[in-house]
């Protein structure tokens, strides 16, 4: 992913300030890569989710954090099994 932000696309309602985020973030010199798939994760499961309003319920925030939660665990359990390389 490059450090283009006009063609990162986010299409919930924090998609502008996002944007926004990453436009600062990569003028700075970051790459922000990583943080920028975890973004576009977040912008994904609030536009599946139909949040419309600037807001953070706390049934929203409480569902997402136990996807991440499972979805770290699955990712360790997954590197635990590959070999080593050296």
């Amino acid at each position: 992913m490059s450090n283009d932000t006009s063609k990162t696309e986010f299409h919930g309602v924090l998609g502008p300030f996002v944007h926004q985020l990453l436009q600062e973030k990569h003028a700075c010199g970051y790459r922000y890569r990583k943080k920028t798939r975890v973004l576009h994760r977040l912008d994904d499961f609030l536009v599946q989710e139909r949040l419309e309003a600037i807001e953070s319920p706390r049934s929203l925030a409480r569902h997402w954090l136990i996807l991440r939660s499972i979805s770290s665990s699955e990712q360790l359990s997954s590197s635990a099994h590959r070999p080593f390389r050296s």
